[in-house]
């Protein structure tokens, strides 16, 4: 989706940087595919839609007078940090980084976070509440 800017964005959250309206599909060409996949809701006065973390989304008003109200959660503890401060640490420290260093990096995300087993799951717990 042409994700930016990471680090400020009028409403909190990431945004596309492709315009709805006209997009550029020569400067983001897969965004024709994102197009293909799609799907319309054509919501009515009273209706309400409920959109799942991390689904990215489009919305426009059809009409002169609208309200929209969004309500952001996570059912994580609150003492978590939020995983896009994660991203905008790993951009600073490993993304420059030498090929080989990039790999060893993305093998350790793998085992520690993307693919940990119950095990390691459970160690980093017992550490996280030693604190």
């Amino acid at each position: 989706m042409y994700v930016g800017p990471i680090d400020f964005t009028p409403a909190g959250q990431s945004i596309s940087l492709v315009d709805f309206a006209k997009p550029d599909f020569e400067a983001y060409p897969k965004f024709r595919q994102a197009l293909e996949a799609a799907q319309v809701v054509e919501l009515e006065p009273g209706d309400a839609i409920l959109i799942p973390s991390m689904w990215w989304h489009h919305v426009e008003s059809l009409d002169d007078m609208n309200i929209l109200i969004n309500y952001w959660w996570r059912n994580t503890p609150a003492y978590m940090g939020s995983p896009v401060n994660v991203l905008q640490h790993a951009i600073m420290g490993i993304r420059d980084l030498p090929p080989e260093q990039r790999d060893a990096w993305r093998e350790i995300f793998d085992h520690y976070v993307f693919n940990a087993d119950e095990r390691i799951i459970s160690i980093c717990r017992n550490r996280h509440e030693g604190f």
